[in-house]
């Protein structure tokens, strides 16, 4: 199997999620038969919320060198479970020659498959995620709308996936962002993303009325595949 290159930290608590995916998620009769992955996961970058310019050059720095000793230390490509650090995929991509697996495609491939009539997905996604118009952009070329929170109720939703990042994953948190999740559905929202990878810490498939599409499953189920096709020199 090809090596998986992980971009971590982003946050910490949503990479190891993403690692509960990537092996949970594949059948082996013996330790020797999963998966080999390539992890940094370096948490030590500042906000990415309201992001100054120097904050946007040390990002895109640090991604591309982290994303450059993935791919020298044998990663066949990499992936990032964080919907956000996508802001940078041109960046990572230019520092690397394997490829960059998007979160962001991977996610509206899954909402396909899991609401294939749906027109309206709701986005649980953070403030730099959405002006960034990252799904947005993603939704529009297949033909789906995308319903968003109210610009007024940002400040405490980043405030939520604030305490989700330090591990508080108690009854408020939950309570607190099935109501963002039904608040997109009384919007007209016919499916969820959890587009923040903090989301589906607190919230599962089966929390709100209509379904939701958890990114980091996603990714993890795509990584799998990739990693179980052939290598280009073995094609």
């Amino acid at each position: 199997m090809q090596t998986i290159g992980v971009l971590g930290g982003w946050g910490p608590h949503a990479t190891i999620d993403f690692m509960e995916h990537l092996y949970r998620g594949q059948p082996a009769e013996g330790e020797q038969g999963y998966v080999r992955a390539i992890i940094d996961c370096n948490p030590r970058f500042p906000s990415r919320d309201r992001m100054s310019p120097e904050t946007r050059a040390l990002c895109s720095a640090g991604l591309a060198d982290m994303a450059r000793k993935l791919e020298q230390s044998g990663a066949a490509f990499i992936v990032m479970p964080c919907n956000t650090g996508h802001i940078f995929k041109a960046d990572i991509e230019q520092a690397i020659s394997c490829p960059f697996v998007s979160i962001i495609t991977t996610t509206v491939d899954e909402v396909a498959r899991v609401a294939p009539g749906a027109a309206a997905v709701g986005l649980l996604a953070t403030r730099s995620c959405l002006e960034a118009g990252l799904y947005q952009a993603e939704l529009e070329s297949r033909g789906l709308r995308a319903v968003t929170l109210p610009p007024s109720e940002m400040d405490d939703f980043m405030a939520l996936i604030g305490r989700i990042k330090v591990g508080q994953r108690g009854e408020r948190e939950v309570e607190e962002m099935r109501r963002y999740g039904d608040k997109l559905i009384g919007l007209g929202a016919e499916v969820l993303i959890a587009g923040c990878t903090e989301v589906p810490l607190v919230v599962s498939p089966t929390t709100f009325a209509r379904p939701l599409v958890d990114s980091c499953a996603a990714l993890a189920a795509v990584a799998l595949d990739l990693a179980a096709a052939p290598s280009p020199t073995q094609a």
